[in-house]
């Protein structure tokens, strides 16, 4: 295995030398850092992230593309079959890590649209459990406490996002009742549907996040997506 590394950092370093993905450039910066593996240092070339056109983007999806598009031909060159992602991602290091960012990118840009156009933004969602009663729910968003953050290894892209009931109607098929739900009920109604079908609260804002979703160098909708989270306010 050692031999294996050593013979991949030597062919990479040799060949790298940049790599476009979408407008953003890998770019070999010449400068090595030090990595351990099970109790072995390896010098490896640093990866500069060039990117000029301040797109967003996810470390995973820069991984995993450099990877399947790059460096499996290098793979080729060397003659390795270094199949373990955990060792491959130790050895491709970008500099980003080194200025303290981590798991993602989003420029200032596309998150003030995406928080103007969430903010705010009325929805009228409907829910319908197995028991044939109808849910009609009224309320708004709010990005006062709006978060982001990456999880289960960069494959989902998680908005914390605030949600405002204002009323909740029921409607009983079974029973014919129709009533407006007691409002000190709405918070652990929102917090159960919303762990049944996540989707009831990420459709009324799809518009908002599209633009982030389409953009190639931030979600590679193949394996990673996005994950709206509501919480109670």
């Amino acid at each position: 295995m050692i031999k294996e590394i050593n013979r991949f950092i030597k062919v990479f370093d040799t060949f790298f030398k940049s790599w476009d993905f979408y407008g953003i450039e890998l770019i070999n910066s010449k400068e090595k850092v030090t990595v351990s593996i099970d109790n072995f240092d390896y010098e490896v070339p640093l990866i500069e992230i060039y990117n000029p056109n301040d797109l967003p983007y996810t470390l995973a999806n820069l991984y995993a593309s450099f990877q399947d598009d790059f460096i499996s031909n290098i793979q080729s060159l060397a003659g390795t079959n270094l199949s373990n992602y955990t060792i491959l991602n130790k050895l491709i290091v970008f500099d980003v890590i080194n200025d303290g960012m981590t798991d993602f990118y989003l420029d200032v840009g596309h998150s003030k649209k995406m928080k103007e156009c969430i903010h705010n933004k009325k929805a009228t969602i409907k829910y319908r459990n197995n028991k044939n009663i109808i849910y009609t729910i009224e309320g708004h968003y709010d990005c006062s406490d709006l978060e982001y953050y990456i999880e289960s290894d960069g494959e989902r892209f998680v908005i914390d996002v605030g949600f405002k009931t204002n009323s909740v109607f029921v409607d009983n098929l079974i029973t014919g009742k129709y009533y407006m739900m007691d409002p000190k009920d709405f918070e652990e109604f929102i917090f159960d549907i919303k762990n049944e079908d996540r989707i009831l609260f990420e459709d009324p804002i799809w518009d908002c996040l599209s633009p982030i979703v389409d953009t190639k160098t931030f979600i590679d909708t193949n394996w990673q997506f996005i994950d709206v989270n509501v919480f109670p306010i």
